[in-house]
């Protein structure tokens, strides 16, 4: 894990995860993702 365990990543990541939660659209996630399958394997 890159982040130090503390109260304030923890406050910040749940405060992240409501947002991203309450915005969640799966029509967004699949065209980030398929937007950017183009990627893999390039170096």
């Amino acid at each position: 894990m890159l982040a130090k365990k503390n109260t304030d990543d923890a406050a910040t990541r749940e405060r992240l995860n409501a947002l991203y939660a309450k915005d969640f659209k799966l029509y967004n996630d699949l065209k980030l993702v398929m937007g950017n399958v183009f990627l893999l394997g390039r170096q």
